[in-house]
């Protein structure tokens, strides 16, 4: 029933050096254990690849160790690698497509897909102990044991029964049998006693006639002795000093001739306590006594007469052997059937407890429990009952409410089953962008949503949004937000437009107290730009790679649905911004769920590891970077279960607004080739016609297909601020807050803030952004954020000088 497992396990340093000591260990386990070839071989390779993962990634740049420890069960072997370092759940891993690996010659990144087929089942999650890696591979057959228990059928009760049985059986045959042996040996001591005593009257009393050669009497005194012992002794005689035969029970079986012949039988009847064959051919065993006669007028000196006989037939020896032996079988038995129902009674008094709990817990599946168990808890059975019955207990108090639970449950499967048919089913064809997103409720029914609006040809609307609350009610409000978003967005003019004809469709439909954050931003692919506005909302991300700089652009809003004084405040807060993006640039639009997901150690994941994300894996595709920024929230988190949502939509350039027109032109000059006007041409590619004249001269000069361009982008730059460059400011108003516009200007190009230019109109609107453009306010702020470790922009990660997270 419960069986231990045999386990091992050993310790090294993470490091590629030691991957010798972890097969050898695995070949180690193999020998001792006597598994298959195959076996060891399969798991020496997956320690090995799941090892170096572990070395590489795992642990990156610091050292460690790795515990491996291998489980041998009856049907199968585990062998788990625990480390300390970063997590990262191979589950999340799918299957690689090898026929393209094959097309392009990639190599490596098989590492996973070849654990998976080297073992039968692969398991990761955090334990006390660390990242634990389980690889488990089952025999092909059974392994045969040295010695194991026959398997017995049936219950419980029958196998204890049958195994109790066995052991007591074999206990009685084993003493059984000691005594069987040594029966014979104890009725032949037992009848040698006997014998001893009567050939000891018959010495004593033969010393008054042996001397005297009374034939007659002792004869008669033989038979005397005889007749006293009559189912021991057969025979009995005396003879003198010479052998000769002076008185005998029965004279005839010694085969006398006369009574005085002096017939010597020395040779045949000498032995004592022997077996020994009599004149008449039977055996017998003897016993003898001296018979001396004493010395007259010397009572202290003796002499020896002769010698008294007595024998004992074999027959009635082995008669009563058997007759012991009998009796042993017959106490066997009886010692067998009250032990067999003594068994059979003491496992039926301990069954029984097992067997109504088992007819309990039956009962609790099918719900056809009526009443609590009523059971004496004195011992440990009892116990073990008492647990079940409050468990009884506590089920019928759950069946109460199980049919309302399991129309809830219905109820929110049915939510999340609708919430699912809201949320985009596909990401939106833009010319030269990419987009991709990532969603995870941290519920059954999330309160977080995105989605994308097709405004026009060349325009799309791309919003995200966070309810203030989870479940049910935060997935009735976020739909409510999608249908007035979808209604809103064709007729707006800009992205606050939008957001102000939302917040006056909801408004008064959303219960007091919530509220929704929602960033939306309009897509253009003519102009290569964003205009964007946020209510309340995280602030949106855009890092350019070109430049390395990272832009936090949060437009002022509050949020939807918030209950205010004055009604108008909404409409007159909110506003929009515009930027225009350059080829290579990533915008990412996310929930706090991202920044906010939490690890066993209650750590945040926090802006700066975003951040750093960002930077590391900017230059990927857009769904590239979703995969990469999930397994690094997936690694920190370790496999916890979040308290919010975590949405994010990922906005990647892949074309500058030159580019955009040229191509357009492009399509437009085919057109004409083929018969179209240039006007209508511009009009089908929606590309203005004086921007296509221009083109349309230098296609004609130097051909379509040789023509290129450069472009200068204007963007971003112009009228926002770095996180970098915000960082440096920031440094110098805490050492400086007196320094006006034009001094940090110059202080910033210096050689302690990297020669940084920044102009003083710049800098001046900045610090009236952030509202601190008097000293008074930039020292008030200094004073209010003396308890933090580094002043920095509200929103934004930590920073150093030189731009490192």
């Amino acid at each position: 029933m419960f069986k231990k497992v045999k386990k091992e396990e050993l310790r090294v340093p993470a490091s590629l050096e030691h991957l010798l000591d972890l097969r050898k260990f695995i070949e180690k386990v193999g020998k001792r254990h006597r598994l298959p070839d195959k076996m060891v071989n399969a798991f020496k390779l997956a320690v090995d690849e799941a090892s170096t993962n572990i070395i590489r990634h795992a642990y990156r740049d610091k050292s460690g160790e790795i515990l491996i420890r291998a489980i041998v069960r009856k049907t199968s072997v585990t062998v788990s690698l625990i480390d300390q370092g970063r997590f990262f759940d191979p589950g999340s891993v799918k299957d690689p497509d090898l026929k393209r690996y094959v097309a392009i010659g990639k190599r490596g990144g098989l590492g996973i897909f070849m654990i998976r087929k080297l073992v039968d089942n692969l398991e990761y999650f955090r334990t006390d102990e660390g990242n634990e890696l389980r690889l488990t591979k089952k025999f092909d057959k059974v392994q045969k044991r040295k010695l194991t228990l026959p398997k017995i059928p049936g219950s419980l009760r029958v196998k204890y029964y049958a195994y109790s049985m066995a052991i007591l059986s074999t206990a009685v045959l084993v003493v059984f049998f000691n005594y069987y042996l040594k029966r014979s040996q104890e009725v032949l001591s037992q009848t040698f006693t006997q014998g001893e005593a009567a050939v000891r009257v018959l010495a004593k009393n033969s010393a008054n006639w042996i001397g005297t050669m009374s034939e007659l009497n002792l004869n008669k005194e033989v038979k005397v002795i005889l007749s006293q012992n009559p189912k021991i002794l057969a025979y009995a005689i005396v003879v003198d000093s010479n052998g000769v035969i002076k008185g005998a029970s029965d004279l005839a079986t010694f085969q006398l001739y006369t009574p005085y012949s002096g017939v010597v039988i020395e040779k045949k009847i000498s032995a004592d306590k022997e077996l020994v064959q009599l004149p008449n051919g039977e055996e017998e065993y003897s016993v003898s006594k001296p018979v001396y006669v004493p010395v007259p007028n010397q009572p202290d000196q003796k002499i020896l007469m002769g010698r008294a006989y007595v024998f004992i037939p074999k027959k009635r020896v082995d008669s009563w052997i058997h007759q012991q032996r009998m009796k042993d079988f017959r106490f066997m038995l009886l010692v067998l059937l009250l032990g067999n129902a003594g068994i059979a009674l003491l496992i039926t008094l301990i069954i029984s407890p097992f067997r109504r709990l088992a007819y309990w817990i039956r009962m609790s599946s099918t719900g056809a429990i009526e009443d609590e168990m009523d059971i004496d808890t004195s011992d440990e059975i009892g116990e073990i009952a008492q647990a079940f019955n409050e468990i009884t207990y506590k089920f019928r108090k759950s069946q109460q409410s199980l049919q309302d639970q399991e129309r809830l449950k219905h109820e929110m499967h049915l939510a999340q089953e609708i919430q699912q048919t809201l949320l985009p089913a596909e990401f939106p064809k833009l010319r030269g962008f990419e987009i991709a997103s990532y969603y995870e409720s941290a519920k059954e029914v999330g309160g977080d949503y995105y989605d994308f609006v097709e405004i026009d040809k060349d325009r799309i609307g791309v919003v995200i949004a966070d309810v203030s609350g989870k479940g049910v009610p935060g997935s009735l409000v976020m739909t409510m937000i999608r249908t007035a978003l979808r209604t809103e967005a064709k007729n707006a003019k800009s992205a606050a437009d939008t957001l102000r004809r939302v917040n006056h469709f909801v408004m008064g439909d959303i219960k007091k107290g919530m509220f929704v954050t929602v960033f939306y931003a309009i897509l253009n692919s003519r102009n290569r730009s964003l205009n964007f506005a946020s209510a309340g909302h995280n602030p949106m991300i855009l890092y350019r790679p070109s430049t390395k700089k990272t832009y936090y652009l949060n437009p002022k809003g509050f949020p939807v649905g918030i209950s205010l004084n004055d009604e108008s405040l909404f409409d007159r807060s909110i506003t929009d911004d515009s930027i225009r993006l350059n080829k290579g640039d990533i915008v990412v639009i996310y929930t706090d769920g991202v920044t906010e997901a939490m690890n066993s150690r209650r750590e945040l994941f926090g802006e700066e590891r975003l951040l750093q994300v960002i930077r590391d894996y900017g230059h990927l595709s857009a769904e590239d970077f979703v995969a990469k920024l999930k397994a690094e929230i997936t690694s920190f988190t370790e496999g916890q279960v979040q308290n919010d949502d975590i949405s994010l939509v990922v906005i990647k350039e892949k074309m500058s607004k030159v580019e955009e027109y040229e191509e357009r032109a492009r399509e437009a000059y085919y057109k004409m080739l083929h018969g179209v006007s240039a006007t209508q041409a511009c009009k089908e590619v929606n590309l203005p016609y004086d921007v296509f004249k221009d083109f349309r001269e230098q296609f004609d000069k130097v051909g379509v297909e040789n023509f290129t361009m450069e472009y200068e982008a204007t963007s971003v730059e112009v009228k926002h601020l770095s996180i970098e460059e915000q960082t440096k400011i920031f440094d110098i108003i805490k050492k400086h807050p007196e320094f006006g516009p034009k001094r940090i200007s110059d202080l910033l190009n210096t050689e302690e803030y990297g020669f940084t230019e920044i102009s003083e109109n710049r800098i001046y609107t900045e610090l009236v952004r952030l509202k601190l453009n008097t000293r008074q306010l930039r020292e008030n702020f200094i004073a209010r954020g003396t308890h933090k470790r580094k002043i920095k922009p509200p929103g934004t990660p930590l920073l150093t000088l030189d731009g490192r997270v």
